[in-house]
């Protein structure tokens, strides 16, 4: 299990970090933070990998293939738009 600590304005939260110590000697650290505290460190971390893979691919579609910009209220055009998106980036 990772360790659970309260946090103010959140509750228990289970909480892991990884520590780097940088070339001039002094040390980095990057936490993660779940609110599921039945997981463990590595959970954690692998939950955070993979939520961060679709964090990503959202950035690419949005920055390379227009997927932010459809203005339609209409549904059937903005499904043809994240449709051409996505060929888009198979292409």
């Amino acid at each position: 299990m990772a360790p659970n600590v309260k946090r103010k304005g959140f509750g228990l939260v289970s909480a892991v970090y990884s520590e780097v110590r940088k070339r001039d000697g002094s040390k980095s650290r990057k936490y993660i933070v779940s609110s599921n505290t039945a997981l463990t460190a590595r959970e954690i971390v692998k939950n955070y990998r993979n939520r961060w893979a679709i964090e990503s691919w959202h950035k690419d579609m949005k920055q390379n293939h227009g997927y932010g910009d459809c203005r339609s209220a209409n549904f059937k055009a903005f499904e043809a738009h994240i449709n051409f998106c996505l060929a888009a980036c198979n292409l």
